[in-house]
């Protein structure tokens, strides 16, 4: 994989061209797409996860955005290139450090939001609307509300929950505005967490990588966390009190164990990407585990 970009691109090597489709590969960071599996929320809390006519659909909508999540990630890496080359994790990405051609990258970017599209419009048009939504959110995002203080946040926020409204709309199901509202919140949290991680390891650097961390400090996020943390379990209380299932009840341990354990880990360990360390972290993985049995069994007993 030795060589600058251009070797790798215009090489008629096997092992260069295997080498290049590897980087590339490597650009749409698959490691990332856990994210989409929100699309199978609706089908899990609508009571249809038994539905086998309906799981057809939501594989294809996982993989749809899956396929819009690394036309993101290759288009946002181009965007934010310059600044990425001074970052002590980002410089090593392919587009940044130069071995992969911006040029090739955005025409395979806008290829697969094409197809994607196409996709979707198989699916459904409402659905293929909230995926134009979601690649209109990400790009917006890259170039302006990244910048913003609180709306980038927010934005981040709101991508999830296309992607919850998106897997209702591929089976045809209504919305549940609990765990909706729940995802919100929680998305909120981790992406704050994010920005007080990023204050801590890159500290006064840290201005040269995102506008808004200028408008941030430790002490304002920890506030922020905290409070987000108090709304979530608050939340998912109100849920299990109005529920007509006395047993949604006997989830709440594992929820109220999770946002601690997530509190635990963010102060202290200086954590970068913020989901990947607790998808990393057994207890916390074990918990969420626990939480999603308990929903289940008690949702379809």
């Amino acid at each position: 994989m030795g060589g600058n970009a251009e070797e790798l691109y215009y090489s008629g090597a096997d092992k260069n061209v295997i080498g290049y489709i590897s980087i590339l590969i490597k650009s749409l960071r698959p490691e990332q797409y856990y994210k989409n599996l929100l699309v199978f929320v609706g089908l899990i809390f609508t009571y249809r996860i038994f539905s086998d006519n309906l799981w057809a659909y939501s594989v294809m909508a996982f993989i749809i955005y899956c396929m819009l999540s690394g036309s993101n990630y290759i288009l946002n890496d181009i965007f934010d290139m310059e600044k990425d080359k001074n970052h002590p994790v980002k410089s090593l990405r392919p587009i940044a450090s130069r071995r992969l051609n911006i040029f090739a990258a955005g025409a395979f970017a806008a290829g697969l939001i094409a197809i994607s599209i196409i996709l979707s419009y198989a699916i459904s048009l409402n659905f293929m609307v909230l995926s134009i939504a979601l690649v209109l959110s990400n790009i917006s995002y890259d170039l302006i509300t990244k910048n913003i203080p609180f709306l980038d946040a927010i934005s981040i926020s709101i991508n999830f929950i296309i992607r919850v409204i998106a897997g209702c709309l591929a089976i045809g199901s209504g919305i549940p505005l609990w765990i909706t509202s729940c995802i919100f919140i929680l998305s909120l949290l981790l992406v704050f967490g994010k920005r007080r991680s990023t204050l801590v390891i890159l500290g006064d650097e840290a201005k040269n990588f995102k506008g808004s961390l200028l408008a941030y400090n430790v002490k304002m996020l920890d506030k922020l966390i905290n409070a987000l943390s108090i709304a979530l379990v608050a939340l998912y209380l109100v849920y299990t009190y109005h529920s007509s299932n006395i047993y949604i009840a006997l989830t709440v341990p594992p929820v109220i164990y999770g946002i601690l354990r997530y509190l635990f880990l963010l102060r202290s360990r200086n954590m970068g990407e913020v989901a990947d360390i607790l998808l990393k972290d057994g207890r916390f993985v074990a918990c969420m585990a626990i939480w999603l049995c308990l929903n289940t069994i008690v949702l379809y007993s």
